[in-house]
């Protein structure tokens, strides 16, 4: 299984360790995009398009659905990625206009 980016916003510090462990227990290894490689102590992604070819994937933190779907946009392959929010009122009709 690979993926390519998960895009992070509205979470508590609490919620992103918890994916980080769900992730590191699934042994899917975790680069860090431009944020999140410095927020977050990860290694850095090769790039922001990379794609693996392994249980590998790339996180990046954003700070709005808005700007969630425009990284996606500019970066995603468009099968292998996945926005994670907090707030689950706004992803209905902002993903619909995807």
């Amino acid at each position: 299984m690979s993926y390519q980016s998960f895009e992070v916003i509205s979470v508590s510090v609490l919620q992103l360790f918890q994916l980080q462990t769900a992730l590191r227990d699934a042994n899917i290894a975790i680069y860090g995009g431009e944020r999140s490689s410095k927020y977050l102590s990860l290694p850095k992604a090769p790039s922001p398009k990379h794609e693996y070819g392994t249980a590998a994937l790339t996180l990046e933190l954003v700070e709005s659905m808005d700007d969630a779907i425009d990284h996606l946009h500019a970066n995603g392959s468009g099968h292998t990625e996945c926005i994670v929010t907090g707030k689950l009122w706004d992803l209905p009709q902002k993903v619909h206009a995807c």
